[in-house]
């Protein structure tokens, strides 16, 4: 479904706390003539997490704006699963074209929380999604067990995976062939992965 680059782009402020809108198609455009596939806003490493949700709609919108027909992904990475569930029900009534879920970045869910969690938020936007699997910046490991057990869920697309362990990536391939879309999110780990 989803390939190539997807930037997660950083949200622009003015000096005043607001939403810079204008800086923001500005700096999306640049991204799109560059020859970015995709955009990913309100990443969970950012800016994102201290968005409203109303915000975050906002951001969404001016990306939608500028992509044209290229997909928009809203990042779900709310502390829980009732948060997640509406925003991500939220960005389906907007037109996202997808979301980038996180686990909870607050609680660090065991294995059956993780899937129940990423599940209901799967359910309740009824959009496609990519799984964040970043288990050094959240402790929480999307495992490649818990990928196969999602896999049977066709919303569930793709995974950004940022272990920073390129084996993982391997693992993914080996066990689930070409059931997902694979990303990386680390950097460093882009060539290998390619």
């Amino acid at each position: 479904m989803w390939a190539g680059v997807f930037p997660a782009v950083t949200t622009k402020f003015t000096a005043d706390d607001r939403l810079d809108h204008t800086e923001m198609e500005r700096c999306f455009g640049l991204q799109m003539e560059a020859g970015c596939d995709g955009i990913i806003v309100c990443g969970s490493l950012g800016e994102g997490p201290m968005l409203s949700h109303d915000e975050k709609i906002e951001v969404l919108k001016t990306a939608q704006k500028v992509a044209g027909k290229k997909p928009v992904l809203l990042t779900v990475n709310e502390p829980g699963t009732r948060e997640a569930a509406s925003i991500a029900r939220r960005a389906a009534r907007e037109g996202a074209n997808g979301l980038m879920v996180v686990p909870s970045p607050i609680y660090h869910t065991d294995r059956q929380e993780t899937v129940a969690a990423l599940r209901a938020v799967t359910e309740a936007g009824d959009l496609p999604v990519m799984i964040y699997s970043n288990r050094l910046a959240y402790r929480v490991d999307v495992t490649v067990d818990m990928m196969e057990e999602l896999a049977s869920d066709e919303r569930f697309v793709a995974i950004k995976e940022s272990s920073d362990d390129i084996r993982r990536s391997t693992e993914i391939i080996n066990r689930l062939g070409d059931r997902y879309d694979l990303f990386t999110g680390v950097d460093n780990l882009a060539f290998e992965a390619l």
